[in-house]
């Protein structure tokens, strides 16, 4: 949808389950939440870029840092540590995968 308007018919209008993807500081999405937006129909919503804005956004205040004070110490706490690294990047599976494949 492009308008606030068309947000709310589509789902009067359409009989299937319908995804809606919200981009940031766009005016259809604007004062609507996921809920808000389920309660009109919607089965699926996502934020596709929300995750890449919250990354750039992050990245370029440690840098920043970086630059002026030439150290990561004063960002420990707003990174994930090397363990909680390999966590999220599912190291496990792919040592797996190494050792049947590679040996």
């Amino acid at each position: 949808p492009k308008t606030r308007r068309e947000l709310e018919l589509i789902p009067q209008r359409v009989n299937a389950p319908l995804h809606i993807g919200f981009f940031s500081n766009q005016e259809v999405s604007t004062g609507w939440s996921a809920w808000d937006v389920g309660k009109l129909g919607y089965k699926i919503v996502t934020f596709p870029l929300t995750p890449l804005f919250l990354n750039v956004q992050a990245v370029m205040a440690g840098l920043k840092e970086l630059r002026e004070k030439g150290s990561d110490e004063g960002l420990r706490d707003k990174m994930a540590d090397f363990a909680a690294y390999l966590q999220v990047v599912d190291v496990d599976k792919f040592q797996a995968f190494e050792k049947k494949y590679i040996g």
